[in-house]
């Protein structure tokens, strides 16, 4: 059988460089999307396993459950921790929907809810649910364009939304389906474009900027390495690059640790804001 090739990328092996996971962490910036090469990343990645059991079951076997295997390929165990956390989230987190669905309503008797096309893994289309955060048929009016700081289209109630990160709860339905990961890329528009990416300054579509094809080998997510740490307006193909070390990376670990920083972050409603003050 013909060995796996590593995941293809396009960007050099000491590019890949993430901020640390240190949430205390002071180097964050807006020059560059990663600090530099002395940052560690090892202590958040799965560490060697018992030998006992490399030798009864060999030790890709046994890896596998737990972390990836550096080609782009999920852990054994990333689907049963997604179905039993988004079952639970669904569970305890209803009455919350009701509330939610009543505010937005209330504000411009618009629908509660936000339905659009994701690309998902190996480029497969999906149905992708949401809280809806902005003026109705703002993708009509304004086009599929990523939401800024201070972006007009956002509603009062979209807002404190955003801050809390309640307005994604209903991914936990395609979490739950199987279209979505709680840790991943996030899952991006099929039209969406990229503007100022080119020497002209013109805008183009997402599906030329570097990574965009390597990032879905695995399946988007609901929080990550660029959902946390990456600036809401960071160009595209330095945000990927978050993306692809994720892909090396993936490991049960890191997914437990990345999804107990998204919920500190929800308590203590900074995601707005985040990234001028961690």
């Amino acid at each position: 059988m013909e060995p796996k090739r590593p995941l293809k990328t396009n960007y050099h092996q000491e590019e890949v460089f993430p901020i640390s996971m240190d949430s205390s962490n002071k180097q964050m910036n807006e020059t560059s999307p990663f600090s530099s090469p002395t940052d560690d990343f090892s202590s958040v990645v799965e560490k060697p396993i018992n030998l006992n059991f490399h030798k009864k079951f060999g030790w890709f076997g046994i890896n596998r459950i737990y972390s990836s295997n550096g080609y782009g390929e999920e852990y054994l165990l990333k689907r049963p921790f997604d179905i039993g956390l988004s079952f639970a989230g669904i569970l305890f987190s209803f009455p919350l929907w009701i509330i939610i669905a009543i505010a937005i309503w209330s504000e411009d008797r618009g629908s509660p809810f936000y339905l659009s096309d994701r690309v998902g893994k190996n480029g497969k289309a999906f149905r992708y649910f949401k809280f809806r955060t902005m003026v109705p048929d703002s993708d009509k009016r304004f086009g599929p364009l990523q939401a800024k700081e201070n972006d007009p289209r956002i509603t009062r109630v979209g807002k404190i939304l955003r801050i809390t990160a309640m307005d994604e709860l209903p991914q936990l339905l395609n979490i739950f389906k199987g279209d979505m990961s709680f840790v991943g890329p996030r899952p991006l528009m099929p039209a969406e474009i990229e503007v100022e990416q080119n020497a002209s300054g013109e805008a183009v579509s997402l599906e030329q900027v570097k990574g965009y094809v390597e990032r879905h080998s695995i399946i988007p997510g609901l929080t990550g390495i660029a959902q946390i740490f990456a600036p809401r307006d960071l160009i595209r193909k330095h945000k990927f690059r978050y993306d692809l070390f994720y892909i090396k990376k993936q490991s049960l670990m890191l997914d437990i640790k990345l999804v107990l920083l998204s919920f500190w972050i929800t308590f203590r409603g900074k995601w707005e804001s985040r990234n001028k003050k961690f």
